[in-house]
C-alpha cells in the first residue's frame, strides 16, 4: 500500500486531526441528539398524560359536584315531605344552583298526587344565567309530561342510586344537557318524586374545545355510545358518532377508545402520525382522548438537532482556527531549518538559527546551530586534505597516462591475437566437428552398404525357396483335389447302391406281410381240421415265427441302410466345401506369386539405393580434402599470433615498471585518505 504524503504541516495537521475533531464532535453531538431526544419525548408524552389526567380528574370533579348537589338535594327534599308549598321548594332550588357554577339548573320533579292529592304535575326549577338565577314552572305543563320523560323514568328505576342520562336537547330550554337524577323518598321510604341537577353541553364544549396541549395537541370528548359530544378539533362534527366522521384514522381511534378504559397509541390520521392518549370519565362513561401529532412531539428535538449542529459547526471553524493558529508559529521555525537547510546543500554553512523561543525548536535551533559550527570545522580541514589529495592525483595522472599509452598498444596487439586465436580456435572446432560427423557417416553408410547387401542376398534365397514351396504346395494341392474328387464319386456310387438296397429292404418287408399273412391263414384252417391239422399248425407256427425274425432283421437292416445312407450324405457335402476350400487355396497361391514378382522388384530398387551411397561416399573424399586445406591456414595463423605475442611481452615489462611508480604514489593517497576516514567517522548517520 503506497504511503500518502503531505505537502505541508498544515495539511498533515487538519487533515489528521480535523476529522478526529468532527468525528468526536459528531458522535456527541449524536448520543446528546438521542438523549435528549428520548428525554424530551418522555417529558412531553408526561405532560400530555396529565393534561388527559387533569382534564379527567376535572370533568369528574365537576361531575361529582353536580351528583352531591342533587343527591343532597333529595335528602333534603325527602326530610322536609310535601310539607312545604311551591315558594318554598323554588327557594330551596336556588340555594342548590348556587353552589356550583358548572350546574345548569336544579330541579325537583314530584310524582302525580305526591305535591297535594288531585295534582298531577307540580316542579320547582331553577336556572342559572350568567351570575343570575331564576326559576320556572314551564315543566308543569302537560303537553310536555315530565313523568314520562327518560330522565325521570329512568332515575326511578334506578332505584336510590344517582342516575345520569346521555346528551339530549331539551325541548323547554332548547339546551342540549346531561341530567343527574335521584329518587326523592319520604322518611316512610315513599317515593315523592326526583331532584334533578342539570349540566349543559354548551360549558363543557368550551371546556374541552378551549383545551390545548402544546401547539397543535387537542381533545376529544366521546359519550358512552361513541358519539362526539366535544372536539377541540375543527374537522371533528360534533353530535355524531366517532366512527363516522370522514377523517382518515378516526375509525381506529374509535374503535380503541371503545375497546379500552384508558391506554395509549399510535395513529395515522389525515397521512400524518398522531399519538392518542384516552381515559374514562367514571361518573358519566365517557371516553376523553387527547390527540398529540408527533411533528409537535418531534419539533423540540428537531430544534434541539438544529443547535446541536450549529454548535458543532461553531466549534469545528473554532478547533480549526485554533489549529491553524498554533501551525502558524510551528511552520515559521519549520521553514527557518528547511532555508538553512537549503544552504547546507549548495554548501553555504555560514548560517545560523535565531534562537528566541524556549520551547523544544528552540532546543532543536541550539542543536542545530552546534552541528552547523562543528561542520564548518570539518570541512576547513578537510579543504586542507583534500588540497594534498590533489597533488597526489596529479603525479597519479601522469603516471597513469604513461601506463594507458602502452596499455592501449598492447590491447590492440592483444585483440588482434584474440581475434587470431578465435579464428583459429573456430577453425579447428568446425574441421574436428566436420571430420567426426564424415567418419560417422562413412561407418554408417560402409554398414548399412553391408547390411543392405546381406539382405539382398537373403531376400533372393527366400525368394527363391518360396517358389519352390509355392511349386510343390500347387502340386500337392492338384492331387489332394483329384483325390477328393475320386472320394467323392465314390459317395455318390455308395450313396446309389444304398438307396437298391432300400429297394430290396422294402421287398423283404413286402414278402414277410404276405408270409405272415399265409401262417395266420394256414392256422386258422389247422384249426379247423382239428386233429388232422395238428402238424399242420406246428408247421403254420414255424412259418409264422420265420416271418417275425425275417420282419426283425428287414427293421435292423434298414435302420443301418438310412443311417449309412445320412453319413453318406455328410460326407458327400464335405466333399463339396473341401472341393471349394481347395479351390480357394489354389487363387490364394497365385496371390502369393504375384508378391514374390513384388518383392524382385524390390530388390531392383534396393540396388539403385546402394548405387547412390557410393556417391555419397566420393562426395565425403571430397570433403576431407577441404578440412585439411583449413588446418593448414591454421598453422599460418598460428606463426602470426606467436610474433605479436612477443611484441606484446616486451611492452608488458615498460608498462609494469610504470605501474611501480603509481603504486608509490597511490601509498601516498592512501595515507591521505586515512586522516579523512579518522574525521569522518565521528558523524553519526
Amino acid at each position: 500500500m503506497r504511503r500518502f504524503k503531505f505537502k505541508s504541516i498544515q495539511a498533515r495537521t487538519l487533515l489528521t486531526l480535523l476529522p478526529i475533531v468532527i468525528i468526536a464532535l459528531v458522535g456527541i453531538s449524536v448520543l446528546s441528539y438521542q438523549f435528549a431526544k428520548e428525554k424530551l419525548n418522555t417529558e412531553i408524552n408526561t405532560n400530555a398524560n396529565n393534561t388527559l389526567i387533569g382534564l379527567n380528574e376535572s370533568l369528574n370533579s365537576q361531575l361529582k359536584q353536580n351528583s352531591m348537589i342533587v343527591s343532597s338535594l333529595a335528602a333534603a327534599t325527602g326530610e322536609l315531605g310535601n310539607n312545604l308549598d311551591i315558594a318554598d321548594y323554588f327557594k330551596l332550588t336556588e340555594r342548590w344552583q348556587m353552589l356550583s357554577p358548572f350546574t345548569y339548573g336544579v330541579g325537583i320533579f314530584f310524582a302525580e298526587n305526591q305535591y297535594e292529592q288531585g295534582v298531577k304535575y307540580r316542579s320547582a326549577y331553577a336556572i342559572r344565567d350568567g351570575d343570575k338565577i331564576t326559576t320556572t314552572t314551564e315543566y308543569d305543563d302537560p303537553a310536555y309530561d315530565y313523568l314520562t320523560q327518560p330522565y325521570y323514568t329512568a332515575t326511578l328505576n334506578n332505584f336510590d342510586k344517582i342516575y345520569y342520562t346521555e346528551p339530549f336537547t331539551d325541548s323547554v330550554s332548547k339546551i342540549k344537557m346531561i341530567t343527574a337524577g335521584k329518587t326523592i323518598r319520604n322518611n316512610d321510604g315513599q317515593v315523592l318524586g326526583v331532584a334533578l341537577a342539570d349540566i349543559s353541553m354548551n360549558n363543557i364544549r368550551d371546556y374541552v374545545n378551549n383545551l390545548k396541549i402544546g401547539t397543535a395537541g387537542r381533545a376529544i370528548l366521546v359519550s358512552g355510545k361513541g358519539e362526539v359530544l366535544a372536539s377541540g378539533r375543527p374537522e371533528i362534527v360534533a353530535d355524531m358518532p366517532l366512527k363516522d366522521e370522514k377523517i382518515e384514522g378516526m375509525d381506529t381511534v374509535a374503535n380503541l377508545i371503545n375497546k379500552n378504559q384508558t391506554g395509549r397509541t399510535v395513529v395515522n390520521i389525515q397521512g400524518e402520525l398522531n399519538t392518542v392518549f384516552y381515559m374514562t370519565v367514571q361518573e358519566t362513561g365517557w371516553k376523553i382522548a387527547v390527540v398529540l401529532p408527533d411533528s409537535e412531539i418531534q419539533q423540540p428535538t428537531q430544534e434541539l438537532l438544529h443547535i446541536l449542529i450549529i454548535v458543532g459547526a461553531i466549534g469545528i471553524i473554532i478547533i480549526s482556527a485554533a489549529i491553524l493558529w498554533n501551525n502558524i508559529g510551528m511552520i515559521r521555525e519549520t521553514r527557518k531549518v528547511v532555508e538553512v537547510s537549503r544552504k547546507m546543500a549548495v554548501g553555504d554553512y555560514s548560517a545560523r538559527l535565531s534562537n528566541q523561543r524556549a520551547d523544544e525548536f528552540g532546543q532543536m535551533a541550539n542543536e542545530f546551530n552546534k552541528v552547523l559550527e562543528s561542520t564548518s570545522g570539518i570541512m576547513n580541514h578537510l579543504n586542507q586534505q583534500s588540497t594534498m589529495i590533489q597533488n597526489a592525483a596529479t603525479e597519479i595522472a601522469q603516471d597513469s597516462t604513461m601506463a594507458a599509452t602502452d596499455a592501449g598498444h598492447n590491447v590492440k596487439e592483444l585483440q588482434q591475437m584474440e581475434s587470431g586465436a578465435e579464428l583459429q580456435l573456430k577453425a579447428a572446432d568446425e574441421s574436428t566437428v566436420a571430420m567426426e560427423e564424415m567418419a560417422i557417416g562413412v561407418q554408417r553408410i560402409a554398414e548399412s552398404v553391408q547390411e543392405v547387401s546381406e539382405a539382398t542376398v537373403i531376400i533372393e534365397q527366400k525368394a527363391e525357396q518360396g517358389n519352390q514351396h509355392l511349386n510343390k504346395a500347387v502340386q500337392q494341392i492338384d492331387r489332394a483335389k483329384e483325390v477328393m474328387d475320386e472320394a467323392g464319386r465314390m459317395a455318390a456310387s455308395l450313396n446309389e447302391r444304398s438307396q437298391q438296397i432300400s429297394s430290396i429292404i422294402d421287398m423283404i418287408q413286402s414278402i414277410n406281410k404276405q408270409t405272415t399273412l399265409l401262417a395266420l391263414n394256414a392256422s386258422i384252417e389247422a384249426a379247423r381240421a382239428g386233429e388232422a391239422g395238428r402238424g399242420f399248425a406246428v408247421v403254420a407256427s414255424e412259418i409264422s415265427n420265420l416271418a417275425n425274425n425275417v420282419g426283425d432283421s428287414a427293421r435292423l437292416i434298414t435302420e443301418q441302410i438310412v443311417s449309412m445312407q445320412a453319413e453318406t450324405s455328410a460326407v458327400v457335402n464335405g466333399m463339396k466345401d473341401g472341393s471349394t476350400q481347395v479351390t480357394d487355396g489354389i487363387i490364394m497361391l497365385e496371390d502369393t506369386k504375384q508378391m514374390f514378382a513384388s518383392i524382385s522388384g524390390d530388390i531392383e530398387s534396393v540396388a539403385g539405393e546402394i548405387q547412390e551411397v557410393s556417391s555419397a561416399s566420393e562426395q565425403m573424399s571430397a570433403g576431407a580434402e577441404e578440412v585439411t586445406a583449413s588446418l593448414n591456414n591454421l598453422a599460418d595463423i598460428a606463426k602470426s599470433s606467436a610474433v605479436r605475442a612477443a611484441s606484446a611481452t616486451e611492452r608488458s615489462t615498460q608498462q609494469s615498471q610504470s605501474l611501480q611508480q603509481l603504486q608509490a604514489s597511490a601509498q601516498s593517497l592512501d595515507a591521505v585518505s586515512d586522516a579523512l576516514n579518522e574525521l569522518i567517522s565521528k558523524f553519526r548517520t
